[in-house]
Protein backbone atom coordinates (compact mmCIF):
# COMPACT_ATOMS: atom_id res chain seq x y z
CA UNK A 1 0.00 0.00 0.00
CA UNK A 2 2.59 2.64 0.90
CA UNK A 3 4.45 1.18 -2.21
CA UNK A 4 1.68 2.21 -4.31
CA UNK A 5 1.04 6.11 -2.23
CA UNK A 6 4.20 6.91 -2.85
CA UNK A 7 4.20 5.76 -6.95
CA UNK A 8 1.25 8.14 -7.03
CA UNK A 9 2.80 11.12 -5.43
CA UNK A 10 5.71 11.08 -7.62
CA UNK A 11 3.57 10.95 -10.48
CA UNK A 12 1.55 13.77 -8.86
CA UNK A 13 4.40 15.61 -7.99
CA UNK A 14 6.53 15.41 -11.43
CA UNK A 15 3.62 16.00 -13.26
CA UNK A 16 2.84 19.15 -11.76
CA UNK A 17 6.77 20.41 -11.56
CA UNK A 18 7.45 19.36 -15.09
CA UNK A 19 6.44 22.46 -16.30
CA UNK A 20 9.80 24.08 -15.21
CA UNK A 21 11.98 21.73 -17.12
CA UNK A 22 9.51 21.71 -20.36
CA UNK A 23 10.00 25.38 -20.28
CA UNK A 24 13.92 24.98 -20.04
CA UNK A 25 13.74 22.55 -22.87
CA UNK A 26 11.72 24.58 -24.73
CA UNK A 27 13.81 27.60 -24.32
CA UNK A 28 17.01 25.91 -25.14
CA UNK A 29 15.37 23.99 -27.89
CA UNK A 30 14.51 27.78 -29.39
CA UNK A 31 18.03 28.75 -29.13
CA UNK A 32 19.32 25.59 -30.61
CA UNK A 33 17.21 25.92 -33.96
CA UNK A 34 18.48 29.47 -34.19
CA UNK A 35 21.97 27.95 -33.90
CA UNK A 36 21.12 25.36 -36.50
CA UNK A 37 19.96 28.05 -38.91
CA UNK A 38 23.31 29.96 -38.73
CA UNK A 39 25.27 26.91 -39.23
CA UNK A 40 23.21 25.96 -42.18
CA UNK A 41 23.42 29.69 -43.55
CA UNK A 42 27.25 29.46 -43.26
CA UNK A 43 28.03 26.42 -45.18
CA UNK A 44 25.60 27.45 -47.52
CA UNK A 45 27.12 30.73 -48.16
CA UNK A 46 30.82 28.72 -48.17
CA UNK A 47 29.23 26.20 -51.07
CA UNK A 48 28.17 28.89 -52.57
CA UNK A 49 30.96 31.68 -52.85
CA UNK A 50 32.49 29.93 -55.79
CA UNK A 51 29.70 31.50 -57.86
CA UNK A 52 31.22 35.30 -56.88
CA UNK A 53 27.42 36.27 -55.71
CA UNK A 54 26.15 35.94 -52.54
CA UNK A 55 23.16 33.99 -51.51
CA UNK A 56 20.61 36.87 -50.12
CA UNK A 57 20.49 40.71 -50.58
CA UNK A 58 21.75 40.55 -46.38
CA UNK A 59 18.14 40.21 -44.68
CA UNK A 60 18.76 36.17 -44.90
CA UNK A 61 21.68 36.27 -42.02
CA UNK A 62 19.36 38.01 -39.82
CA UNK A 63 17.10 34.38 -39.63
CA UNK A 64 19.20 33.15 -37.64
CA UNK A 65 20.10 36.11 -34.87
CA UNK A 66 19.21 34.81 -31.69
CA UNK A 67 16.74 37.45 -30.70
CA UNK A 68 16.92 39.23 -26.85
CA UNK A 69 13.60 37.42 -26.00
CA UNK A 70 14.81 34.08 -26.61
CA UNK A 71 17.78 34.90 -24.13
CA UNK A 72 15.32 36.04 -21.34
CA UNK A 73 13.24 33.23 -21.68
CA UNK A 74 15.94 30.61 -21.36
CA UNK A 75 17.40 33.07 -18.37
CA UNK A 76 13.77 32.74 -17.13
CA UNK A 77 13.62 28.93 -17.76
CA UNK A 78 16.93 28.80 -15.81
CA UNK A 79 16.33 30.55 -12.99
CA UNK A 80 12.83 28.24 -12.52
CA UNK A 81 14.88 25.04 -12.12
CA UNK A 82 16.48 26.41 -8.87
CA UNK A 83 13.47 25.20 -6.76
CA UNK A 84 13.16 22.25 -9.14
CA UNK A 85 12.65 18.63 -7.59
CA UNK A 86 11.73 16.07 -10.23
CA UNK A 87 10.50 13.87 -7.91
CA UNK A 88 8.57 15.87 -5.07
CA UNK A 89 9.86 17.04 -1.29
CA UNK A 90 10.73 14.08 0.70
CA UNK A 91 9.86 16.52 3.81
CA UNK A 92 6.57 16.86 2.49
CA UNK A 93 6.10 13.67 1.45
CA UNK A 94 6.83 12.05 4.80
CA UNK A 95 5.21 14.70 7.03
CA UNK A 96 1.87 13.29 5.01
CA UNK A 97 2.39 10.12 5.88
CA UNK A 98 3.62 10.42 9.71
CA UNK A 99 0.35 12.24 9.63
CA UNK A 100 -1.62 9.44 7.99
CA UNK A 101 -0.42 7.43 10.62
CA UNK A 102 -1.32 9.33 13.50
CA UNK A 103 -4.66 9.62 12.58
Amino acid sequence: MQIATLASLLAISSATKSSELDNLIAASSAIVDQIDTGIMLAGAAQNYAHTGAGISDGSLAGTAHISSEQVQAYNAALSGMQSYQPYGSAVDYLQEEAAAELE
